[in-house]
Formats: C-alpha cells, structure tokens, sequence
C-alpha cells in the first residue's frame, strides 16, 4: 500500500480527484490483503488503468483552467 504517485499532482484544483482516486486504490489493496491475493492480476489492473485514465483527466483539467 504506498501512495508515492500521488506526490507529483499537478495542481490543487485536483484534490477532489486525487482524495477519489486514494480511496479508490486504497480499497482496493485492502481487498486484495483481505482476499489474499485471489484477484491480484485484476486489481493490478485496475490500478494500472485507473492510474492512467486519472493523469488524462488531470491533464484535460489543466488545459481547462
């Protein structure tokens, strides 16, 4: 469980999708301790894509304001 992406947001006008986007993988490594790893590779995933459709929408912000 380690945040250390989040370190590197751009603005603060993306607070309200970076606290989303911390829920969203941290309930999602507390699903994965809690069902020991039976969906690793579909919250890996997840994480991966979530991350990724997350800088788009940070980056589509950033042209807006």
């Amino acid at each position: 469980m380690s945040f250390h992406h989040f370190s590197i947001l751009p603005s603060r006008k993306l607070s309200f999708f970076q606290i989303l986007y911390k829920y969203i993988f941290w309930s999602f490594d507390m699903f994965e301790i809690r069902h020991n790893n039976q969906c690793w590779i579909f919250t890996k995933f997840f994480k991966i894509f979530n991350w990724h459709f997350y800088l788009y929408i940070s980056s589509r912000l950033k042209q807006i304001y």
